[in-house]
């Protein structure tokens, strides 16, 4: 564990790796030169917890990319709070949650009012709490993103079996949630267009598909799990059938229908077995 700031200064062509690190104060990258930075395995705490247990958001950003030189940050299954990353650089996350503590703060921006984009980002696999301004969204897939992301740039890239919620400004979709599921319906009523469903059904569809948590509490042992009353188009949305989000590689859908097999194979004549979920 690092008790405090990380600071980087960049040097030509540098490539720093942190592994398997709790940093408590997030880190702050300086300078004018070429860098990659790969975190994996980490956490940077998003946020303290006061006396009376509420949580606070940090003062500074998980990661505050402020040097101005091409770069390149990835994040390999990684918690982290907030990041205020400088335009020039390339952002790839995977199998990580990007925690703002609220749907309508900022996750991912170069600026903290969010009013200036990130640079191009990759999305695989993660759940983002919060929202995202970025330059483009060259590919997000078999994510879920809970606040609304904008892209500067929509002729480039692609969002796939993700959640991406309505308001977004994003690159063409294929199968995202809620628009497969408002197309579906509107296609069921044989209407021209997903506009010209009722509103009211409009609303309760994407009030539905909205994703549910065990906990959005840093530290609980739920910690951006799905909730099992969270609709089965999130929980089985990804493309290969498996959850969006951060967990997707836990395969939960496909292991609880292995064991119901399983139980239909092997259970006495006249028993009947269900699965009861203890977390």
């Amino acid at each position: 564990m690092i008790d405090g700031e990380i600071a980087i200064v960049t040097a030509a062509d540098a490539d720093v790796i942190l592994d398997g690190l709790l940093i408590a104060q997030g880190i702050q990258i300086t300078g004018t030169a070429n860098i990659t930075l790969t975190l994996r395995h980490c956490t940077l705490a998003p946020w303290l917890e006061l006396e009376s247990g509420e949580p606070k958001a940090l003062a500074n950003p998980a990661i505050d990319w402020q040097a101005d030189g091409n770069g390149r940050l990835t994040l390999d299954h990684t918690i982290t709070g907030r990041l205020l990353i400088h335009p020039s650089v390339q952002i790839a996350i995977h199998d990580c949650i990007v925690d703002a503590l609220a749907d309508d703060q900022i996750a991912l921006a170069a600026s903290a009012d969010g009013g200036q984009a990130a640079g191009s980002v990759t999305i695989v696999q993660t759940t983002v709490l919060g929202q995202l301004h970025v330059s483009a969204m060259e590919l997000v897939s078999n994510s879920i993103l809970t606040g609304i992301g904008m892209s500067d740039r929509t002729q480039t890239g692609c969002v796939r079996f993700s959640y991406v919620p309505p308001g977004s400004r994003a690159p063409r979709r294929y199968r995202c949630q809620p628009v497969l599921s408002l197309a579906e319906k509107a296609k069921e009523l044989k209407l021209n267009s997903v506009e010209n469903l009722p509103a009211t059904m409009r609303d309760a569809i994407q009030t539905r598909l909205i994703p549910q948590f065990t906990s959005r509490r840093y530290s609980h042992p739920g910690y951006c799990q799905l909730s099992q009353r969270c609709t089965i188009e999130i929980r089985q949305g990804a493309d290969d059938e498996a959850e969006m989000g951060v967990f997707h590689d836990l395969f939960q859908p496909q292991r609880e229908t292995n064991l119901s097999v399983r139980f239909d194979e092997y259970l006495r004549f006249g028993l009947e077995a269900g699965i009861t979920y203890i977390t």
